[in-house]
């Protein structure tokens, strides 16, 4: 072979790896584009799935504003999951009238004693009414949010969970409402046992079902803290489905003592919530 030809080869060589070199980077290339443009479309997908759940949950809260005062009612505001039919599919949606939770700012202290107690922190109740100060004078240190809970000096995290899941700063005058009012609630109030208030949430189901007698069965010890009148604010939480499986919920409250102009007003909203513990199961089928 002549020094020519040996020269020729070689840039034959040369010119066939950078050729493969120059595929294998197209391919790379390509597939990374590919790659980029799927996970850019799931994102833009994901995106617009939210924005409907959104929409979704947004619509939710209108029709419950609209079914006000009918959703006071005893059995819609007791915790218990069901369905409210929106644009875009079905939202699953459970109603706890805030007259039958705990507000840290307006329970009566015996309330407060005994919910600490309950959590293994009695000093934790003495250091809530120290600062929310005496009855009838003011005080710069009112509960703001229930997470505030867990800032009190030595936070006891049982407590801080209680309050986060049945606390509220929306009751209307501090009483325990007890048709609504959650099991767990119930079973803190002095001389209640989870027992009774379990009976005394399974005898309210029951229609027609005077209040009274749900007070007689928890008690006088807890008759004292108990006002069956129904409350005008209310913890919702929601959740909504769509596309794919994405599902996003939202924990609101609703405040239904504005003006008629003004009828409700949203005290809270916080997306993506976990499911407070004062949730029931949907009521089952009849039939």
């Amino acid at each position: 072979m002549t020094l020519a030809g040996a020269s020729l080869g070689s840039r034959r060589g040369f010119v066939l790896v950078a050729v493969l070199w120059l595929g294998a980077f197209l391919i790379v290339l390509v597939a990374a584009l590919l790659q980029q443009s799927r996970t850019t479309l799931t994102v833009a997908r994901s995106g617009v799935e939210e924005t409907i759940a959104d929409a979704m949950l947004t619509g939710a809260v209108e029709t419950l504003a609209l079914s006000y005062p009918r959703m006071a009612q005893p059995g819609l505001s007791d915790g218990r999951l069901r369905t409210i039919a929106v644009a875009g599919g079905a939202v699953a949606v459970a109603v706890q009238d805030d007259n039958g939770l705990v507000d840290p700012n307006r329970a009566v202290a015996p309330v407060i004693v005994q919910v600490a107690a309950a959590a293994g922190d009695a000093g934790a109740g003495r250091a809530i009414l120290a600062r929310r100060g005496e009855p009838g004078t003011p005080s710069a240190a009112v509960f703001r949010e229930r997470e505030e809970i867990a800032d009190l000096p030595n936070g006891n995290d049982a407590l801080a969970a209680f309050f986060d899941n049945f606390g509220t700063m929306f009751s209307v005058a501090g009483g325990i409402n007890p048709m609504t009012a959650p099991a767990a609630v119930l079973a803190v109030l002095p001389g209640v046992s989870g027992a009774v208030a379990a009976k005394a949430v399974a005898l309210r189901e029951q229609p027609g079902t005077d209040p009274q007698k749900v007070i007689a069965i928890l008690g006088p010890a807890a008759g004292q803290f108990l006002d069956p009148t129904p409350g005008k604010n209310f913890d919702v939480f929601l959740s909504a489905k769509v596309g794919s499986g994405l599902t996003k919920t939202l924990r609101v409250t609703m405040l239904f003592e504005g003006s008629a102009a003004v009828p409700y007003r949203l005290g809270d909203w916080r997306p993506w919530a976990e499911q407070p513990a004062w949730v029931r199961p949907a009521a089952p089928a009849k039939g």
